[in-house]
């Protein structure tokens, strides 16, 4: 992790100010990052242009780096498909993995937060796995 991409993220836990560019950063920043130092490759889409709190971005980096911690940590993912955008009053989250996957999900304590997190916000989650067919973590959550 970077120094710029831990001050960006303090600022996230701090700031209650709503901005889009911050978190956004954050989050390409990520994705940059885990590329470079592991080999991986992460195709992204970033769609939003609506404010979200900073608790709810905060939620959102968090997903992202427990998602691709855990794809390439436990299911030895090489790929991942990751996709941030507005739909109406929601923003969506997505990311699948390409790695081993499991028929029945073993839910950690990051799993586990980021459903109880999820649903402080009113959103939904939805998490998938099949044996050799990877993973699926499916954030929705309102804007307000």
């Amino acid at each position: 992790m970077g120094l710029n991409e831990i001050r960006n993220s303090l600022r996230l836990l701090k700031d209650d100010k709503p901005t889009v560019s911050d978190y956004l950063f954050s989050i390409k920043n990520l994705i940059l990052n885990i590329e470079k130092n592991t080999g991986v490759v992460i195709n992204s889409l970033i769609n939003v242009t609506k404010p979200l709190s900073s608790k709810k971005q905060d939620l959102l980096y968090r997903a992202l780096q427990e998602g691709l911690t855990n794809g390439i940590r436990h299911g030895k993912s090489s790929h991942f498909d990751f996709s941030l955008y507005e739909s109406g009053d929601y923003i969506i989250f997505k990311l699948e993995d390409d790695g081993e996957g499991a028929d029945e999900i073993q839910p950690g304590l990051g799993l586990t937060m980021m459903r109880s997190r999820v649903k402080e916000f009113n959103g939904e989650i939805y998490i998938e796995s099949k044996k050799r067919q990877g993973f699926t973590i499916e954030i929705c959550l309102p804007f307000k």
